[in-house]
């Protein structure tokens, strides 16, 4: 589910309108066109000017693999964008999302309408939020933090990952809400220290990892000479 919350948080975080996937059904698309069409020339002015100018032709988040490859070294840009072996997994989990279609649904009094959803005695504005993802301050600069700010913003969760290069105390001090992604341990007494150390830094939200007994044959890693 990482790439479907990565994209909408993306464009949460530049005030931008997301293109609707070319998959979809032919009207969605249209209504999305009208919908663009219709926005006063000022705001799609604003919207245009408040993003960096490199990044201006980017509509959706396959337009941003050509500039990460370009921008990261090969062997960093190996690690964030492969998983293990083959890539089944990877790409099994991305052809999931393929499944769910918008259905448009007319003539429906949508002046109550809303996205927010409670969760753990919150309410967040969306029903999603951004995936930890390990290692990402080598990718951008103070990336956790960044994630952190976006999500508090965007009033959505954010689970910092446990291989985070950034202490969790100072991500909880840039949004108290954030949550703890956390590898369970064999040593009890480590799993223990490291709850404290999450309960004592504001930290409210566990999220424990039980899919990884052992560590994936990360091939492309290895051939790009990468070890994390």
């Amino acid at each position: 589910m990482v790439p479907l919350i990565l994209e909408v948080v993306w464009f949460l975080a530049l005030g931008t309108i997301p293109q609707i996937n070319s998959t979809l059904a032919p009207e969605i698309r249209i209504m999305h066109t009208s919908l663009i069409k219709i926005i006063p020339s000022t705001l799609r002015e604003k919207l245009t000017m408040s993003v960096p100018h490199r990044l201006r032709h980017v509509m959706c988040l396959e337009d941003l693999e050509p500039l990460g490859r370009s921008f990261l070294p090969r062997a960093l840009w190996e690690f964030i964008s492969t998983g293990v072996e083959d890539n089944v997994s990877r790409e099994g989990n991305r052809r999931a999302f393929d499944d769910y279609w918008l259905k448009p649904r007319v003539l429906n009094d949508v002046t109550e309408r809303s996205t927010s959803r409670n969760l753990f005695d919150k309410t967040y504005d969306a029903p999603f939020g951004i995936a930890p993802m390990g290692a990402s301050a080598m990718f951008g600069f103070e990336a956790d933090l960044n994630f952190a700010r976006a999500a508090k913003k965007a009033n959505i969760p954010y689970v910092m990952s446990g291989s985070a290069l950034i202490s969790m105390e100072k991500v909880a001090a840039a949004n108290p809400d954030v949550w703890f992604q956390a590898y369970v341990e064999t040593s009890r007494d480590l799993m223990a220290a490291l709850a404290d150390r999450a309960w004592n830094a504001g930290i409210r939200n566990l999220v424990i990892t039980v899919d990884v007994p052992v560590g994936g044959n990360r091939a492309g890693n290895l051939r790009a000479g990468f070890t994390y």
